[in-house]
């Protein structure tokens, strides 16, 4: 092997019965007894403390101080390769990694490698000239065949380690989903594909041969032989790269080492490990092999700086080890022990060390975006509400994502019972459309159902859409969200009385899935026969059974839909509860102690909100365990009379109850208060409402000791909301704030309106996303505190509520809420805002479509307006009545009330309002064919646009003018630009349509 202009060093060891030959190049050097460099017992307890000693007494014979090896040693210029060649089973399973000459790891100054005997050697089929796709493989398979679980590995940190090291490097990256055998075979199948291959996931080297442990359709693993991994990628892999223990190991026999037989099979270069690799090792040495690989270097070089990272990596200074003989676990420094697990095998002497080649190799770069590369991680768009967050910390459940994944595979949540539905058919089932995760309050149906979803993520294509239903949306409501969902914008432009149907069909054909959570809300405001929840059943209904998979979280039982299926789950088994119970408790964590937290665990039914709860109140307190559990179980016999709930509500409200106990003050008076919000909500509105100067400080607090969860909003900005659970528990306390409080409630009113204000501000000037997701979060709490608003305050936010409404496509809610303020603005004769109203009542019958209302109620409006010599509002009320003669085709119409608004807004002085309408001047004048003038306004309109930097707008009046030149033509747009601009063609930036 040869790297570079380096001269290589190639060490072949023959055995001999009992004796080793060393052979340097080709010529003899000396030869050594097996017995010198078998690890004894005192070898293996300490080899990954220290591996030094051994390493030493490898170099010992090796490289014999009076060996030819050793002059050879003495001549090699530093980081040369040196490549040892070994056949002998017994002499593979050696660690040559660790070769020490008392003073340094050979690993650290020469590339070091293994390869194989010449008669060994196979034609090398892969070439990475033509460029290379790295395939990623994470495999994390939830239990095996016997359903035991399968020890959980830190996939998405591998998988981030990945994208950081290939970031703006000009490589292909292919995340292979779902992480199974036969789609890794599936995209190799191209004929010119050229692949790095990474394997992330479980190994095992047996006696009778290497083991890699795969995963299904449905997450249960498939141990899979050596040969069914190799036969189909060796004439297709130029690497492998196998993050998995014993991927290296040599037992009796070669076969039981993966990356020699892959080698052997003809893959140019292989990594492997030789040990069981801890999970910090593994993922700090992707990550640094990766980053030196991605930036040019060859193979052998790129871990060759790895192994040095590694060496000196702080982050290994202190990890948990395990005995390889005692099994004994104990805290180490594992960096010298960490640089020689990775082996790295050549298939071939004679083959060099090529570097990666970029995915682009026949041409220089030729943008930006081919510098950059390409990561493909298949991941669909998914949206969740804020109340649908993904756990803080996952326990366990592997037995329910199995189901979860046999149901969305095959309908059924047990083998057993496809089996007999294959019997009966004569068919595999197909997958479950409607699936039901049913269980009690604080059990974790939320954080189950999002962890699902995100494991079996590749199922769904066309999205994945999380909807909240603790606050209960109307029909209204959730179509114009599943409609933004599925169109964006788009939907906006479909007749309102056709809405429902495509939302309905479309989620039908769509591969998606829609998430309902806390649906239990629905359930009981339809037994009460609510309007709300009736005119949403049929509808709900509808959706289901076509290609999209409705999801469910409830605590009661779902009715209404054929065929759901339902998956019930308790608390959490006893071993993974005491985790979980531990992981939030983790600094009082005593060996002794693990007893008493396995009773806590059983008295609380393994439940994970209640063992966070007790978790955090533990560590907060200053009794012993046995104290702790003591007065849980005394508090837990209280709660069975103190609260009206089925048993289980009982024990976690006594939860509840104990860990508040524990809190501070402030936090006890200010947590049964937050029930006052519907929606979620930001600290600032907490000390705005409630006069709590520390609002931050408490509300972090209550997150911290799970009382409340958070998501983050914006930077540093993060929104608050109770858990359903929570707010059930505040409002038994009986302290949930009451109408009573005329200052609080008049203070909620006022947060509010200032919240309604900002988002129709925003729509009116430059948009602000803040503001506008704000509002858009808040919508319950934006209802609700109208009731607390003076009359015309109260008229004046609900116009602004029905504004927001309109833009997030729910026009009936819009309508709504403008006839209640139309009656309080006629009750207490409120004739400003009335013609507000109307107004916008108007424009919401033109988005319906019904231009006959709309004008009719414009014309109330301007009548109003003219009365009160409302300029402002007279000159949007004729801006938006030209805007149907447009419509009627009426151009001339259009023209005059146009001219008159434009009359008005410069009496006003208001740019933006008249840039818009001078841009609407210009589309007529373009449909009348008076090309010039159009470009006058176009042109006018644009200017003050930029003036005031409203972007949005300018860029649309950059498109017109793009389609104004496609619609007559280059020459005649160059001479009407000439004529108006007095330049001889329109800017480059400006032809793009897009300004800013």
């Amino acid at each position: 092997m040869t790297d570079g202009t380096r001269e290589a060093m190639e060490l072949t060891l023959i055995r001999h019965d009992n004796s080793i030959d060393v052979n340097v190049n080709g010529a003899f050097s000396h030869a050594f007894e097996c017995d010198v460099v078998a690890m004894t017992k005192t070898d293996a307890e300490n080899f990954a403390r220290a591996p030094q000693a051994y390493g030493a007494r490898l170099f010992a014979a090796l490289m014999r101080a009076d060996s030819l090896a050793r002059r050879e040693l003495a001549r090699a210029e530093p980081r040369a390769a040196m490549e040892l060649v070994i056949a002998d089973p017994e002499l593979q399973r050696v660690p040559w990694e660790y070769l020490h000459d008392g003073a340094r790891f050979l690993a650290l100054e020469f590339f070091l490698t293994r390869g194989l005997p010449r008669e060994l050697q196979p034609a090398i089929k892969t070439n990475p000239a033509n460029g290379a796709t790295v395939f990623v493989v994470a495999s994390d398979p939830l239990v095996y065949g016997d359903a035991t679980p399968v020890v959980a590995l830190d996939i998405e940190r591998e998988r981030a380690n990945l994208k950081t090291a290939f970031a703006d490097k000009p490589f292909r990256v292919r995340f292979v989903a779902p992480p199974t055998l036969d789609q890794l075979h599936h995209q190799l199948a191209a004929p010119d594909a050229r692949a790095i291959i990474h394997f992330i996931g479980h190994g095992k080297a047996t006696q009778d041969g290497a083991r890699l442990l795969f995963q299904d359709n449905i997450g249960i693993a498939r141990i899979t032989p050596a040969d069914e991994f190799i036969k189909p990628i060796c004439d297709r892999a130029w690497l492998v790269f196998l993050n998995a223990c014993e991927s290296a190991t040599t037992l009796e026999t070669p076969v039981s080492n993966l990356a020699y037989e892959l080698a052997r099979a003809g893959v140019p270069f292989v990594v492997g490990m030789q040990f069981s690799v801890p999970e910090i090792v593994a993922l700090r040495l992707s990550k640094f092999f990766y980053d030196f690989l991605a930036q040019g270097n060859s193979v052998a070089e790129a871990l060759w700086h790895a192994r040095v990272a590694l060496a000196r990596d702080e982050k290994l200074m202190r990890v948990p080890a395990r005995n390889l003989t005692t099994d004994e676990e104990f805290f180490a420094d594992l960096r010298a022990f960490a640089l020689g697990i990775p082996v790295l095998y050549s298939a071939s002497s004679a083959h060099p060390s090529t570097a990666l080649r970029s995915a682009h190799p026949s041409t220089a770069l030729r943008s930006a975006q081919d510098a950059r590369g390409e990561i493909i991680d298949p991941h669909p768009r998914a949206e969740y509400d804020t109340p649908i967050q993904p756990p803080q910390i996952f326990r366990g459940r592997s037995a329910e994502l199995v189901a979860l994944g046999r149901l969305l595979e095959n309908g059924y949540t047990t083998q057993a019972e496809v089996d007999d539905a294959f019997r009966r058919a004569g068919r595999l089932p197909e997958g479950a459309r409607v699936i039901v995760i049913r269980g009690d309050g604080g059990i974790g149906k939320s954080t189950l159902a999002r962890r699902a979803v995100e494991r079996f993520d590749w199922r769904f294509p066309d999205g994945i859409l999380g909807i909240s239903f603790e606050n209960l949306p109307s029909k209204d409501l959730l179509i114009a969200k599943l409609g933004k969902w599925l169109w964006g914008n788009e939907f906006d432009k479909l007749p309102e009385a056709q809405r429902e149907g495509a939302v309905r069909d479309e989620i039908r054909q769509r591969r998606a899935l829609i998430l309902l959570d806390n649906y239990e809300t629905f359930i009981q405001a339809l037994e009460q026969k609510t309007p709300v929840a009736r005119a949403l059943a049929p509808f709900l209904a509808s959706i289901a059974g076509g290609e999209t998979v409705l999801l469910i979280t409830t605590r009661d039982q779902v009715k209404g839909f054929a065929n759901a299926r339902e998956i019930l789950i308790e608390g959490l088994d006893a071993d993974e509860a005491r985790a979980l119970f531990w992981d939030f408790a983790f600094a009082r964590y005593r060996d002794a102690d693990d007893a008493l937290a396995a009773q806590l665990v059983e008295r609380v039914g393994g439940g994970p909100l209640a063992l966070e709860l007790l978790a955090h109140a533990f560590s907060d307190s200053a009794e012993t365990f046995p104290d702790f559990l003591r007065g849980l179980n005394e508090h837990l016999a209280r709660a069975e009379n103190l609260y009206q709930a089925a048993a289980r509500q009982q024990t976690l409200a006594g939860c509840f109850d104990y860990s508040f106990a524990f809190l501070p003050a402030p936090a006890q008076d200010l947590f049964p208060r937050l029930g006052l919000f519907a929606a979620p909500f930001l600290a600032d509105a907490v000390k705005f409402i409630f006069e709590t100067a520390d609002a931050k400080t408490i509300l972090n607090l209550l997150r911290q000791k799970s009382f409340l969860r958070a998501s983050e909003f914006a930077e540093d900005t993060p929104l608050y909301y109770l858990h359903p659970t929570a707010r059930w528990y505040a409002e038994v306390k009986g302290q949930r704030i009451g109408k009573t409080d005329e200052r609080i409630m008049t203070r909620y009113g006022e947060w509010y309106e200032k919240i309604a204000n900002a988002a129709y501000a925003s729509f009116a000037g430059k948009t602000d996303l803040f503001d506008v997701n704000l509002a858009r979060a808040s919508v319950p709490d934006l209802m609700a505190a109208r009731e607390w608003m003076e009359p015309e305050a109260r008229v004046w936010h609900s116009f602004r509520i029905a504004y927001l409404f309109r833009t997030f496509g729910a026009l009936q809610e819009g309508l709504n809420a403008l006839d209640e303020a139309a009656a309080i603005a006629d009750e207490h004769k409120l004739d400003k805002p009335k013609s507000s109203v109307l107004f916008e009542m108007a424009n919401i019958f033109v988005t319906r479509g019904d231009l006959d209302r709309a004008m009719l109620l414009y014309q109330q409006a301007l009548t109003t307006t003219e009365q009160l010599g409302d300029l402002k509002g007279k000159s949007a009320t004729l801006h938006a009545m030209a805007n149907i003669f447009v419509t009627r085709g009426d151009l001339d119409g259009a023209m005059r009330l146009y001219q008159q608004s434009l009359q008005i807004q410069e009496q006003l002085g208001d740019l933006q309002v008249k840039s818009a309408t001078l841009a609407n001047v210009g589309v007529v004048l373009i449909r009348r064919g008076e090309n010039e003038s159009a470009l006058t306004a176009l042109l006018e309109s644009l200017n003050g646009l930029l003036q005031i930097g409203a972007m949005p707008m300018a860029n649309q009046v950059a498109n017109i003018l793009v389609n104004l030149k496609q619609s007559i033509g280059t020459a005649e747009f160059a001479r009407v630009w000439k004529q108006v601009a007095g330049e001889t063609e329109m800017p480059e930036w400006l032809g793009r349509g897009k300004v800013g």
